[in-house]
């Protein structure tokens, strides 16, 4: 095989890698953006992302009985226009027509992780034992109380790599330091099993003790 046929395929095979990354970094941002300081009264994207998202919660299943446009609308309104203007700016190549697809359907991603393989079928369970896409068990981590850690949503190689240095913990950290803004309280994180009683708006991971503290 040609040396610079092999060069050409293996800066290709970087790009595409390079591209998922990208694109699973900014679900992550977008999707902390979302869970720490998104609110229902925001306008438009207040009823048509924020509540649905803050739904999905406490019924972490119920968007899987939703079709697909109703899903990946608003990334793919989005990635479809950042694309389009993009490529008015003439700066239009292969490797953002790629993240706009991905970023377009990253709920649809997210929405296979939140179901069976049989629901899923061979293939996208095959992805998901391969580690291309994010899988069930990654994505786990993400509903677990106190819901505030595994935020990208296509791969499992990312949140791992965030998660051990604390890097939206410390981005939230900041916001507060330089801004004062807290982060959204967020209902459906249950109470430590280990605390039978209020521990008197003390426990930042209870929900329950920090409505009572904001009260």
């Amino acid at each position: 095989m040609n040396a610079n046929l092999i060069l050409e395929v293996g800066l290709i095979v970087l790009q595409t890698i390079g591209v998922i990354l990208a694109v699973d970094f900014v679900s992550g941002i977008v999707h902390w953006l979302e869970d720490s300081y998104g609110s229902k009264k925001w306008p438009i994207v207040g009823k048509w992302i924020i509540e649905p998202n803050i739904r999905h919660h406490f019924e972490p299943r119920h968007f899987t009985k939703s079709n697909f446009w109703k899903r990946n609308a608003a990334t793919l309104v989005l990635s479809g226009s950042v694309l389009a203007v993009i490529s008015l700016l003439g700066w239009f190549h292969w490797t953002w027509a790629l993240a706009a697809l991905i970023g377009g359907v990253t709920n649809e991603i997210h929405c296979w992780a939140h179901r069976s393989p049989r629901e899923n079928g061979k293939v996208i369970t095959f992805l998901h034992k391969a580690k291309i896409l994010q899988s069930p068990r990654g994505h786990a981590t993400h509903h677990t109380d106190p819901k505030d850690r595994s935020y990208c949503t296509v791969t499992d190689w990312l949140n791992p790599l965030l998660d051990g240095v604390d890097f939206f913990a410390r981005i939230e950290k900041f916001v507060l330091k330089t801004t004062g803004l807290k982060r959204r309280i967020d209902e459906s994180v249950r109470p430590p099993k280990n605390k039978k009683k209020c521990c008197g708006g003390q426990c930042a991971q209870c929900a329950k003790c920090q409505l009572k503290k904001a009260a």
